[in-house]
């Protein structure tokens, strides 16, 4: 008998490893094998863990603004096989860690073999918003997912008069949010929502001993993520720079990024998650369960407040992706709630089903329909106008000599060209800088320090008219090349210095 029940976890875990490989293979365009597209944060994050295995520290010798676990997972992956394809097995690690807590979610309700399929199936709604992949909200969903899963226990439990929290959730609420921090804090949104209603559910109850548990047991999980990161900057010397990129430069982003409401209105169907879960929290307040209601619509609208407050980038909707599953999930108990058999509560019922129905519908939809615009990206990208404008500017970083190559920055480039070309960054802003000084005066005076001070050899440039940069390329350097970009609406160009 335990043979058989062995036997049949692994085939479980087996299918969702499959559908992970499928998924990750498919959709991370920039570390499969399959494909490999340039040109995206990835192959910054690519850069800076590459780096960082090879000797160099974020932040002080390579900076971007995100937290340092995205860098980690990149280091690792370069440890792994020296290559993107040790990400790439970590992302398909990090995908069935997903799969598995939606597998678990709904085995609570279904049998083994349809939450196999939900959660096998299911895991492709997140290509909606998953752009090219590797990416801070890929590695935050399983931590999310865990983090609604030990939530909507806790739901289960108080309805069943067991009001106070396990300790255990929150110290995985404190990992989550500890990842979260290091990584991107905005990733966070449902944690932060999830913990201050169980906290002021706690207080009302008067389970004062419970809530000292479960705030020590929150910082302990938190601390568990953010303490090596703090000790290893700490003893590299680079404690300012490590929160300045972390945290405090994400602040003045945050302060200088919005989205318009009619670009919202145009990606609702990205953010499907967030509005499932204000029907959910409706449908719950038209049963008198306020809180469940306040909680569940609270999460969404705030989700949806978040992103108009953010610049619009896809993947930064991949954190409502956990939302759905817990949507369905909610849904069906409710359709499962047979305390309910006035005529209102039939209706609101067949009102449901509808939207059970519709939601299916439109997820499947959606879901096909990036598949599709997958399958056409592989076709057009090579030989597209990005693809040339991508190998013009590998081909012109080639002009510079293979053995001047210890001493190169590339200036508003394809970051993608440092990894291609095995060239390690002289300077640390490395990528996007003009576009990285626009949001903090202290990174642009920083910016033209460091390029006075790290001196490169040369100096690679997707010149506009004007760069943050222009009086010291005028002084110190001299062009030895320069391109024309074909069919550029902007009329820049390539120009390559060489120090005087």
């Amino acid at each position: 008998m335990k043979n058989k029940t062995s036997i049949n976890y692994i085939c479980v875990l087996g299918c969702m490893l499959l559908s992970a490989i499928v998924f990750v293979g498919l959709a991370s365009t920039t570390t499969s094998p399959t494909f490999y597209f340039k040109g995206t944060d990835s192959n910054i994050f690519q850069v800076i863990g590459k780096g960082w295995c090879e000797g160099l520290i974020p932040y002080k010798d390579l900076f971007d603004q995100k937290g340092p676990a995205i860098f980690f997972i990149n280091m690792l992956g370069y440890m792994l096989l020296g290559n993107r394809y040790g990400i790439f097995l970590l992302q398909i690690l990090f995908m069935l860690a997903s799969e598995i807590i939606i597998f678990l979610i709904f085995r609570r309700i279904y049998s083994e073999k349809i939450s196999l399929i939900i959660a096998s199936f299911g895991i492709f709604a997140f290509m909606w918003n998953y752009d090219t992949g590797n990416s801070s909200e890929e590695y935050a969903n399983p931590f999310l997912l865990a983090c609604l899963y030990c939530f909507t226990n806790w739901l289960h439990d108080k309805n069943e008069n067991r009001k106070n929290h396990d300790p255990i959730y929150a110290f995985v609420y404190g990992i989550t949010f500890g990842f979260c921090m290091m990584s991107r804090l905005t990733n966070a949104i449902s944690v932060c929502v999830v913990v201050f209603f169980i906290l002021i559910y706690l207080i009302i109850s008067k389970s004062y001993m419970n809530i000292l548990k479960n705030i020590i047991a929150f910082i302990l999980g938190t601390c568990c993520m953010v303490v090596p990161f703090m000790i290893y900057f700490a003893l590299n010397h680079t404690t300012y720079d490590f929160w300045f990129g972390t945290i405090l430069y994400n602040f003045m982003y945050a302060a200088k990024s919005k989205t318009s409401l009619s670009i919202m209105a145009g990606s609702i169907v990205s953010q499907l998650g967030s509005y499932a879960l204000m029907v959910v929290g409706i449908i719950y307040a038209t049963r008198r369960k306020f809180y469940e209601g306040i909680l569940f619509f609270v999460i969404g609208l705030s989700t949806e407040v978040l992103f108009m407050h953010m610049l619009h980038f896809g993947h930064y909707y991949m954190i409502a992706f956990p939302y759905l599953p817990i949507a369905f999930y909610e849904l069906i108990l409710l359709l499962r709630d047979s305390n309910h058999k006035s005529k209102i509560a039939i209706y609101i019922n067949k009102l449901i089903q509808i939207f059970v129905i519709c939601l299916l519908g439109i997820t499947a939809a959606r879901t096909i329909k990036q598949f599709y615009s997958e399958f056409r990206f592989y076709m057009t990208f090579p030989g597209s106008d990005s693809d040339k404008k991508y190998e013009q500017q590998l081909n012109f970083v080639k002009n510079i000599p293979a053995n001047d190559r210890d001493s190169v920055a590339l200036y508003e480039m394809d970051s993608s060209i440092y990894i291609v070309l095995d060239i390690q960054p002289k300077c640390k802003y490395f990528t996007l800088q003009d576009w990285q000084a626009g949001f903090s005066e202290e990174l642009k005076n920083n910016l033209i320090d460091e390029f006075e001070t790290k001196s490169p050899k040369w100096i690679a440039c997707n010149h506009p008219n004007e760069t943050i940069i222009t009086e010291l390329l005028q002084t110190n350097y001299e062009i030895v090349y320069e391109e024309d970009i074909p069919d550029d609406d902007e009329e820049t160009k390539l120009i390559l210095y060489r120090q005087k």
